[in-house]
């Protein structure tokens, strides 16, 4: 089901400090609503993705190409597909963000 999971652990900065835990996950473009990106990045990593992920409140969830590079954050979270290709990651409930 997975390839892997990312965990970022103890990420301080002045919005937030904690662990947060992403579980990845394939889904398929047309399950994403690119409507509902409540911010959008060109040229960062994933980590650069996932800390700006846990830095807003409202994100859930997180889209992120290694080819182009792109970041997309939501607070919505879709359906996955195992046979999608789209790279998606949720932030779990053991994140220190609902701890």
């Amino acid at each position: 089901m997975c390839d892997y999971n990312i965990t970022i652990i103890e990420l301080h900065s002045i919005y937030f400090s904690g662990v947060y835990n992403f579980i990845h996950l394939k889904t398929r473009l047309d399950l994403i609503e690119p409507g509902l990106t409540i911010r959008s990045d060109f040229g960062l990593t994933m980590i650069q993705c996932a800390t700006s992920c846990a830095e807003d409140l409202r994100c859930v969830s997180l889209s992120y190409s290694r080819t182009t590079q792109s970041c997309k954050l939501f607070d919505v979270i879709y359906d996955s597909d195992e046979n999608g290709n789209v790279d998606y990651w949720i932030v779990t409930n053991e994140s220190s963000r609902w701890g």
